[in-house]
């Protein structure tokens, strides 16, 4: 699979070693992929990642500084083969799937952080879905990528996003939908919510368990 790989995307793969030897951890995760296509964003402002992430406010470094990986203090010194973790693994083979679905021929660093969101969004509780979490990155926003905008989103509105996040993975979703952004608006401020709905005369509480089951197949 590495041969399909671009120049750029086997230095994601020599970063992410690296970032891991440098926190002393004694294997390659997805969390560590995910740092390393972060850095290597930062020499390529044009690229649907670096696009994604300035979509939500973030610039590379920043968002490396979010991901907040820690040092392993408590063991020997990592050796000098680090394995890919299982989730690593998935991440890549997913990046192949990413690249092709897409009708491409080769493996950039943007295709290996769609691999990534989409291989972590089974493992909600691991270091890298938390981190795609905060970040509120998408696969949406690396398939369709936008120009830089002068206009930065609003502290509630990037909240939202995170909680519509959270609702798509809950319900086992690849996308974040229009109905998953109405459950994170209402997440993200209640009062707001109530003011609006109860203007019309409807109950929150009930939108949201509506909405919900319809998304869960539930309703």
């Amino acid at each position: 699979m590495f041969e399909k790989f671009t120049d750029r995307a086997r230095r994601v793969v020599v970063l992410a070693q690296e970032e891991a030897r440098a926190l002393n951890h004694h294997f390659i995760g997805a969390e560590h992929l995910l740092v390393a296509v972060l850095r290597e964003a930062e020499s390529e402002e044009n690229s649907p990642t670096a696009k994604a992430l300035h979509l939500h406010g973030y610039t590379p470094s920043a968002a490396v500084e979010r991901v907040g990986l820690q040092p392993d203090t408590g063991s020997e010194a990592a050796p000098e083969f680090l394995p890919f973790t299982d989730g690593a693994k998935e991440a890549l083979q997913a990046s192949l799937r990413e690249s092709i679905a897409l009708g491409h021929t080769a493996i950039t660093p943007d295709h290996v952080l769609l691999g990534i969101i989409r291989s972590e969004s089974a493992h909600v509780d691991s270091p890298a879905a938390a981190a795609i979490t905060t970040l509120g990155l998408t696969a949406e926003d690396l398939r369709h990528p936008v120009g830089p905008s002068r206009l930065q989103l609003a502290p509630l509105v990037r909240t939202a996003f995170l909680h519509a996040n959270d609702e798509a993975v809950r319900a086992g979703s690849e996308v974040v939908g229009a109905e998953h952004l109405l459950l994170g608006l209402l997440d993200a401020d209640p009062e707001l919510a109530k003011r609006v709905f109860g203007a019309l005369g409807v109950d929150t509480d009930e939108v949201t368990a509506k909405v919900r089951g319809i998304v869960t197949g539930t309703d």
